[in-house]
Parts: C-alpha cells; sequence; structure tokens
C-alpha cells in the first residue's frame, strides 16, 4: 500500500479493521492518524500505546506520569521500522441444531431442483458459516446472492457437460473465488472479545 493510499484510507471513517493494521505495518510514520481513526480496534490501541509516541499518546487521550523524550519528526514517505502483524482474533460461535436446519434446507433445494438451485444452497450454507463467525470482534457477512450467481452457474454447468466433466477443474476455483470475494467485515455488529 502506498503512502498516498494509506493517507486516503485514513481519511475515510469506515475503513476497516483489517487495513488499519497494514497501514501501521506498512506506514508507522502515520501511527498518530491511526490511533485517531473511528476504527482503531483494541490490539492495535495496544501496540501504539507501546510506542511511547507521545504524538500517539495526545491522539489517543493518554497521559504518561514521566514524561517521554519525543523522537525526532519523521518525513513522510520514511519508515522507522516495521510495525508487528495485527493479531487477528477468530470466534465461531455456531451450534449444531441451526446448521442441521440449514445443511436440510440446502439438501432439499438440491435435491428438489435436480441441482440447478445447488448455488442457493450453498448460499444459505455460506451465510449460516458467516453469521457465526467474528474476526476481532466483527461479524463476517456473506454477500453473494443468487442473481449473481446464476448466469455464470449455468455457464459452468453447460462447459461441464460438453466437456464431459473436463471443465469442472476451472469451476471449483471461480466459484470459491465468487465465495471469498462475497465476504466481508461487518463493523456494524461489533462485539466484545472474550
Amino acid at each position: 500500500m502506498t503512502y498516498e493510499e494509506a493517507w486516503a484510507a485514513l481519511q475515510d471513517p469506515m475503513t476497516d479493521a483489517l487495513v488499519l493494521a497494514t497501514i501501521a505495518e506498512q506506514h508507522p510514520e502515520l501511527a498518530p492518524h491511526i490511533a485517531a481513526h473511528p476504527q482503531l480496534y483494541p490490539g492495535l490501541r495496544e501496540w501504539l500505546i507501546a510506542l511511547e509516541d507521545p504524538r500517539v499518546d495526545q491522539a489517543l487521550g493518554i497521559r504518561r506520569e514521566k514524561p517521554v523524550e519525543a523522537p525526532p519528526p519523521i518525513q513522510p514517505h520514511q519508515s522507522t521500522s516495521a510495525a508487528p502483524p495485527a493479531r487477528l482474533v477468530f470466534r465461531f460461535d455456531g451450534s449444531a441444531g441451526s446448521y442441521v436446519a440449514t445443511a436440510l434446507l440446502a439438501f432439499l433445494i438440491t435435491a428438489i431442483t435436480l441441482g440447478i438451485l445447488f448455488p442457493y444452497a450453498n448460499i444459505l450454507l455460506q451465510k449460516w458459516r458467516c453469521e457465526h463467525t467474528y474476526i476481532n470482534g466483527m461479524r463476517l457477512r456473506f454477500t453473494g446472492t443468487l442473481g449473481g450467481i446464476m448466469g455464470h452457474w449455468i455457464v459452468w454447468l453447460l462447459l461441464t457437460i460438453i466437456t464431459l466433466g473436463i471443465y469442472s477443474f476451472w469451476v471449483v476455483p471461480r466459484y470459491t473465488r465468487w465465495i471469498v470475494e462475497h465476504q466481508e467485515v461487518d463493523q456494524r455488529n461489533l462485539v466484545r472479545q472474550f
């Protein structure tokens, strides 16, 4: 991430915590601005406090008992040291009961439609998994829709049939990419980490 991209991301109050961690790692000279960002998460805040930088302390509203000698000013595009990678805390709270209900519904949809609506059944399972997964206290959210995948699915299915199954080797990574690219961290549902 370039300095300009990092600076632009810090100007956006909705920049997610993972981007803030990347900025801290690649551009530690922006630490005071990271400290003032509304999406600052506890782990990154603790790392910033450990820097004992008066500019960071001021942004965080921290008063230290003994004064800390201020480091020389840092010029833009200059990095002092690499920040430690952000610690990602994953948590999953799904239950067997909710999984069985979702999996049974997905199976019935696939069986009744003879596999045509398999993508919709898989969307149900992906939404269940994401609704019960948290990263640094923020719930994962699946944004994929049947309309967004159905056109691709029909083409992939036809090409697989025409090539006698050979095209399925391309379908799996493309379908996996679609699933991964339709997941995002929902910052509106921040929960306390244990």
